[in-house]
């Protein structure tokens, strides 16, 4: 939605370097599909900050926006060659995977994210779902479950 991209970029402005905010910044330029914004904060970013995991996943959103998956999957797995430790760029990438079909990839990334951010609901959840789409009915419930479990409050 427009308010919640105008909230975002209040955020942005007021915490330029908070990789929190960025984040979340470009998940609403991705949903609102402001191609020419995410465009720009990309280079503004790679000029600013050259090969930081930050500019990288910028340019990976731009490409997933425009649905070009697997540009953007390469970008969001240099993300996470930068910084291990980057969530966001792994469920994206394991989103990149699931939406070009590659359902192994998907749940390898998803897997490792889950051991990588045990806390993070979200990797649970995805792999779950990743688990449907594959056909592993029984598996994926443990996986909603144990997502569940973990963010009973998460409306994912």
């Amino acid at each position: 939605r427009s308010s919640d991209l105008v909230t975002t970029t209040q955020l942005h402005n007021l915490y330029p370097h908070d990789r929190a905010a960025l984040c979340l910044h470009l998940l609403a330029l991705v949903e609102t599909r402001s191609h020419a914004k995410l465009f720009r904060l990309g280079h503004v970013l790679q000029h600013s900050r050259p090969y930081s995991e930050v500019a990288v996943y910028a340019i990976g959103c731009y490409y997933y926006a425009r649905s070009e998956f697997e540009k953007a999957g390469r970008y969001f797995a240099k993300a996470t060659d930068i910084d291990a430790s980057f969530a966001e760029a792994w469920v994206v990438l394991g989103h990149c995977y699931a939406t070009l079909q590659e359902g192994e990839h998907a749940l390898s990334v998803y897997r490792r994210a889950m051991n990588m951010f045990p806390g993070l609901a979200e990797c649970a959840t995805f792999f779950g779902v990743q688990q449907i789409r594959t056909l592993s009915a029984r598996s994926a419930k443990a996986s909603l479950q144990g997502a569940l479990l973990a963010s009973p409050y998460d409306p994912l």
